[in-house]
């Protein structure tokens, strides 16, 4: 039997690596028509021997069967010579579960399994700690700063480019969180630039923190009020709030021993709260044997001043002040106020004139 060499040059041919003991077994699944015999090589020389002449279909299929050929199940290595890389690492796995590279190195705290840095190892870019798995990326926020007077950083997604890298676009994660989310303490920092905005839930004391952020946003004229010892929610001031008053200064009388009117004050809406009623008028009487009645009621219901007097005297025209407040706990709503006068004999004539009513909260 005579042999007949096809003959391929290793570093063409084969540029997914080379494994005879699967070549072998591949040309002997093509079944071609003539006996296979063995593999040689010969420096950068591979010959695949036959028995016998092939046909130009079998040498078609040998060539496919050569340039399909992987020489390692998962991949292969080579150096650099090619395209520029020291090493260059392949994984030609086409299913789940392909792997890269492995590195098993140092059992030991402090052993330094993958360590990449500038030429000369003035610049550390990455550094992995064998035994605890400690990564660090580069060198700290200050130290980098001072060298470069830029924030080097990790982008782990840039949105559209490299040029995103430092404006901190992307996700950062540790440990599958986002970096960003993460609570971190604010200690011994100072915010000096105007354009900050800085939001805060709760407000420092002595003896803890007050939380201002479960409250509603405030409205015109409201203050920051504690509703215990550690909130505190925006309300409207007790002290001198929803002040409203009316008053007449002209004088009216009445021979009527039947109430009048003679002023009348109905709040707005009023929050719940201690309100503070003052009432004043002067009052004259000018008849023997004749007193001046007036009152002060709220809603006509609740009467909180009965006022009934005789002047001492009833010569000539004499004015009396009388003046006086009281204080209405839990007050809501609409209140209507009244002040009345009227005579204690019918026919006989008393008057009030300069009537005043206020009110204003003061709890």
């Amino acid at each position: 039997m005579s042999e007949v060499p096809y003959n391929y040059t290793i570093s063409v041919a084969f540029d997914q690596g080379l494994n005879i003991t699967l070549l072998q077994s591949q040309v002997i699944a093509a079944a071609l028509a003539q006996p296979y015999i063995r593999i040689d090589t010969n420096a950068d020389t591979l010959s695949i021997i036959f028995g016998g002449t092939l046909s130009a279909g079998n040498i078609t299929t040998l060539n496919n069967v050569v340039a399909n050929h992987i020489g390692y199940a998962n991949g292969y290595i080579e150096d650099g010579s090619a395209n520029g890389y020291i090493l260059d690492v392949h994984n030609s796995l086409a299913t789940g579960g392909g792997r890269g590279l492995r590195i098993r190195a140092g059992e030991t705290l402090g052993d330094i399994s993958f360590h990449i840095a500038n030429h000369n190892n003035t610049f550390q870019i990455m550094e992995m700690e064998t035994d605890i798995g400690y990564i660090t990326m580069g060198k700290t926020y200050a130290q980098t700063l001072i060298d470069n007077g830029v924030v080097y950083g990790l982008d782990i997604e840039h949105t559209t480019g490299a040029v995103d890298f430092n404006t901190q676009h992307g996700i950062y994660r540790i440990g599958g969180v986002n970096v960003v989310n993460v609570a971190q303490a604010l200690t011994n920092k100072t915010i000096t630039d105007t354009t900050n905005n800085v939001s805060a839930r709760g407000l420092v004391t002595t003896t803890g923190t007050v939380n201002v952020g479960s409250a509603a946003a405030p409205t015109t004229g409201q203050v920051l009020m504690a509703t215990s010892g550690t909130a505190a929610t925006w309300q409207s001031s007790p002290f001198s709030s929803f002040f409203q008053a009316v008053s007449i200064d002209a004088a009216t009388t009445t021979t009527s021993t039947t109430y009048q009117l003679r002023l009348n004050l109905t709040t707005s809406s009023l929050p719940s709260g201690t309100y503070r009623i003052g009432w004043m008028y002067e009052w004259t009487c000018n008849v023997a044997a004749t007193s001046y009645s007036g009152r002060v009621q709220i809603n006509n219901t609740t009467t909180i001043m009965d006022h009934l007097e005789m002047p001492q005297d009833i010569a000539g025209t004499q004015w009396h002040q009388v003046s006086g407040y009281y204080n209405a706990t839990s007050m809501s709503g609409i209140q209507s106020i009244d002040l009345d006068y009227a005579t204690t004999t019918s026919g006989n004539t008393v008057g009030i004139r300069r009537a005043r009513l206020d009110i204003f909260r003061v709890a």
